[in-house]
């Protein structure tokens, strides 16, 4: 019984220790504590003399201009500048070439015509059948050749850039064979006219001339091209007569217009009883 008490005072006196000790580090938290914020205000105080004042109250904001209206309509936008364009090529291309007949024979004077795109030129062969063209541009050219009594030729060429001096080919003109018209007017009796006014009309050719009949009652219409042609034969006294020849080319022909003499009417001015 008496160990049993000595044993529970033991325990009281423990716990009693027990609660002093953490009382006496509660005293001290509180202790350190306060010395701290001692220390702060006094460092504070130390530092700048002072408690430091409250701010002064800031001005008020200027207020700002109001923004400017934009315009009702925009003013029209500047026109812009024309676009550069690409100057052309420098013409420096140039052609040349030779006329002959079918005899090798060169032609001169033979007009020589070449066009091109909103380009056109003629020359005439020398004595030697020479043509030239020069400063010629890039592009496509049809050339013609022109001389009284040949056939007209033609030929295509192309020419590039800044292309080298260019020979075309030998050009050979064939002279052209005229056809003809001859032959006689007569009366019904067979009979030739002289005098007779012939005037000949070719159909696609619009050809226009003129002759005469000489004593024999003969005429002649030369170096005709193939075609259609219509012969009026006028003579006072006589009635008009046509004739109508188609030609061939190189073709002679011969033909004989027939003319009758017009009748006279006579008006009896009395009668008899």
């Amino acid at each position: 019984m008496r160990l049993r008490n000595n044993s529970q005072g033991l325990k009281l006196k423990r716990k009693g220790a027990s609660l002093f000790m953490s009382y006496r580090n509660f005293i001290s938290f509180i202790a350190f504590f306060f010395f701290i914020m001692v220390s702060l205000v006094v460092t504070h105080h130390n530092t700048h003399g002072q408690v430091p004042t409250p701010l002064a109250s800031l001005p008020p904001l200027p207020t700002l201009p109001p923004l400017p209206t934009p315009p009702s309509t925009l003013p029209p936008l500047p026109t812009p500048p024309p676009i550069p364009t690409l100057s052309p090529s420098p013409a420096t291309g140039i052609v040349f070439g030779f006329v002959s007949d079918l005899d090798e024979e060169p032609l001169t004077g033979v007009t020589v015509t070449i066009t091109g795109t909103e380009f056109s030129d003629s020359e005439e062969t020398d004595v030697d059948g020479f043509y030239t063209f020069e400063n010629l541009a890039a592009g496509d050219y049809t050339l013609t050749y022109e001389k009284e009594g040949y056939q007209t030729q033609t030929q295509e060429i192309s020419l590039g850039e800044n292309e080298p001096p260019s020979p075309l080919d030998d050009v050979i003109m064939e002279e052209v064979v005229k056809a003809k018209i001859s032959g006689y007017v007569v009366d019904i009796e067979g009979d030739p006219i002289e005098k007779v006014r012939l005037k000949i009309k070719g159909i696609k050719t619009r050809y226009n001339d003129s002759e005469s009949s000489d004593a024999e009652g003969f005429f002649e219409f030369p170096d005709l091209e193939e075609n259609t042609y219509v012969i009026t034969a006028k003579k006072k006294g006589f009635r008009n007569a046509k004739k109508t020849v188609k030609l061939e080319e190189g073709e002679d022909r011969e033909v004989e217009i027939e003319i009758r003499k017009t009748i006279k009417r006579i008006k009896l001015e009395g009668m008899l009883d």
